[in-house]
Parts: C-alpha cells; structure tokens; sequence
C-alpha cells in the first residue's frame, strides 16, 4: 500500500477532461515501469550503429551503415521504435535519444536500452529532469569516464503520473522540442546561404556599385607585409605573472569569434620593456600554434575602444595601414574561405601545428575600393546580427524548456 510519502505532485500540473487534477504521482523504480536492455533477436546483417558520438542533445548527427561482420562489439543493443536510450557513459552529457525511426539500427552497449508499453516520450523527459540525472551521477562510477551500471539505473526512484497525463506532458514538451529543431534548421540553413554570399562576395562573383550605380574600380592585390606592421604576443612567462595587472588577449578569443570580447579577457603583470606587446583598436590577432591544424591562422580584430591590452604568445598581431585596409571588412577577409585554405596549407607539424609570421605575412589578397570594402563589411554584419538572433531564440527556447522540466515533473 502506498504512504503519502510515496506521492507527490509537481508545481505545474495538467487537468483532466472535467477539469480537476489527474492523482498525485507515485514513486516507482526505472525497473518497475520500463524493460531495460530487452533481449534481442540476432542482429541483421547489416545496420546503422549508433554509438556514443551519434547523438547530441536529442538528435542523431550521423548514420552510418555497417555490416555485421565488421560491428565492434559494443554493437549490441537492436532497436525498435519507441525505444529510449539513455548515454551512461558521462550521462551528465544527457545525450540521450527517443528512437521513433525506420529500418535496421543498432546502439552501444555506452547506453541502457528502455522500452515502455506507457508513454516513451514522457519517459525520455523524465531522464532529462535535474533530479532524475542528480540520482544518475550518485550511483556513477570512475572519475575520467564516469558511468552508471544498467542495474543501477533500474534501481533509481523516479515519480511517475497516470497515463493519461504522462501523455499530456509528453505531447507538450514534443512541441517545444518541434520549435526548437526548427530553429536549428532555419539557423543551418541560414548558415549555408551565409556561407555562399560570403564566399561570392570574396569571388568577386556578386559586387557593389557606388552611389551612381556604377562599379567599383578592380580589386588590388596585396601582400600582408603591405597592409601594416606586426608585433608579438608576450612570452616567457610563468604562471606567476598570470594573475593581476593589465589585461591580454587569451588564444581562444581569437579563435571563437572574429571580434575579440574584451570582457573575458586575461590578466597579466606587465614587466618593463613590454610595451610593443600592447593592442590597438583596428589591431588583427592571428592564431600561430594549436593541436589541429584546422584552428591554425585564425584571426580576430579588435574594434573597441581600449586602454591597456596585450596579446598572449600564442598568437601576433598586426596593426593595420587604415588606408588599405579596414578593420571592418578585415574581420571577414581572414575568415574567408580561400584565405582559410592558404593559411591550412602553411601550417606545419604533426601533433602540433605552427605558422610563421614570415610565411603568413608573405600572402597576397584581393583587396577592393574602400568603400565596396565598407559595403561588404556591413552586409555581412546584418547577416552576422540575423544569426545571433536566430541563436539566441533558441538559446531562450532551451532555457524556456529547462525551466518547465523542473516545474512540470517531481
């Protein structure tokens, strides 16, 4: 018989067909009111596998087809639709997947296998509340890698509704999550048409015209060496001189975005003689050395007003020639495709990746007029503004989300 400490109802609820409150919830474990790694049937002789880099957030990235001779042997768990995967491996991830596919597709044994006869869905859900995932981790084991045994999980406490409203509560967050696989796909989309403006805009293949509808004169090609002067990140230092002072450029800012945020800058002691370290408004910071060679002559500019700046010995600046140059279009100019080819092809290294400064500076590029560089620059800000607002209403949906899987489940 069930205590009343055995129920409970969370601070949201949906209201039956009459309008009063479905019974509170009961406290029931995983093993209670799901099969966890059901038995099989053999496996096919071929399949996609899904395996611990297949999913994301809820969605498959990739399907690869194997055959069966070639499965690793975590290759194990054979789905059916309305399965419920749940990632054990780091589940703090909460990579987990609600299956509802056609075909033949196999999971890792890095996930429990759950199959319902109640609502999948709302099970699915049910793996994604802090509380659920907070029992998760008590039972996980290693540091590295954690993980939590199939048996484990089975033996969770979760507080489970009626049927009825199990599906109400499902179809709900199905809703939210339609609305933010549409926004993933608008900013995808908008991505690729971004992508192929820009790489036109750099092809010469769409142009500006001036205020009289004419064109521009041709673009000029120039060398880096022509276009400023370059100076060096701070180097030789230890960790002592990391810590308070004047503030310096960090390699990741370079590299995650092509306007340098000066809000998450470093701190750093400046020693004496240093002062051709310093940062400039207009300045463009290259990455020279990373482990990928993918993230290798990445650049950034800095186009806020500062005070004291310096840049970090990963990375070197050049202080731009404003009359050839603007910072402006520079942002989009290094970030381009076929600059991005030449500066993938200068690398050099095998764990790690290096550039000089010499060959870097040693590369020529099409530079247009002036102001059909201004016209560039602020079209492909405008596209840049779309995006983050694209980005941020999902970002706000997420959140939108996360805050009601807390309200609407105990």
């Amino acid at each position: 018989m069930k205590t009343i400490a055995d129920t409970k109802s969370p601070p949201l609820r949906f209201e039956n067909d009459n309008g009063k409150e479905y019974p509170r919830w009961i406290q029931r474990r995983v093993k209670e009111i799901c099969k966890i790694n059901p038995k099989n049937n053999e496996l096919p002789n071929k399949f996609i596998y899904i395996d611990l880099e297949s999913v994301e957030k809820g969605r498959l990235l990739s399907r690869n087809e194997i055959v069966k001779s070639n499965a690793p042997s975590r290759a194990q768990r054979l789905l059916r639709k309305k399965d419920v995967l749940i990632q054990t491996v780091r589940p703090y991830q909460q990579n987990n997947l609600h299956f509802d596919l056609d075909g033949n597709f196999v999971a890792s044994t890095g996930y429990s296998q759950l199959r319902t006869s109640d609502s999948s869905r709302f099970l699915y859900y049910l793996f994604h509340v802090e509380n659920t995932l907070n029992k998760i981790l008590s039972y996980c084991t290693g540091t590295s890698y954690p993980a939590i045994a199939s048996n484990d999980l089975g033996e969770i406490l979760v507080f489970l509704p009626v049927a009825e409203e199990q599906q109400k509560i499902a179809s709900f967050f199905s809703s939210i999550d339609t609305r933010i696989e549409q926004l993933e796909k608008k900013k995808s989309l908008f991505e690729q048409l971004r992508k192929g403006l820009m790489q036109k805009l750099f092809t010469q293949e769409i142009r500006f015209k001036d205020d009289q509808g004419n064109k521009y004169q041709d673009w000029e090609i120039i060398s880096l060496s022509q276009l400023g002067q370059t100076y060096g990140g701070l180097s030789g230092k230890s960790k002592d001189d990391f810590g308070d002072g004047k503030k310096y450029v960090q390699y990741l800012q370079v590299f995650e975005n092509s306007r340098v945020q000066l809000e998450n800058c470093g701190l750093v002691r400046i020693l004496q003689g240093e002062y051709q370290h310093r940062v400039c408004k207009g300045d463009v910071l290259f990455t020279i050395s990373s482990e990928t060679r993918d993230e290798v002559g990445i650049s950034s500019v800095v186009l806020d007003e500062i005070d004291e700046l310096y840049l970090n010995s990963f990375c070197f600046g050049l202080r731009l020639n404003s009359n050839k140059l603007s910072p402006d279009f520079a942002r989009y100019l290094f970030r381009n495709h076929e600059f991005r080819r030449e500066m993938y092809r200068l690398s050099q290294g095998s764990t790690r990746f290096n550039l000089s400064k010499k060959a870097v500076m040693g590369i020529s590029v099409f530079v247009p007029h002036h102001q059909e560089q201004q016209n560039i620059a602020d079209f492909l800000a405008s596209l840049d503004r779309k995006l983050e607002q694209i980005k941020e209403q999902i970002n706000q949906t997420r959140e939108f989300k996360k805050g009601l899987l807390q309200q609407m489940f105990v």
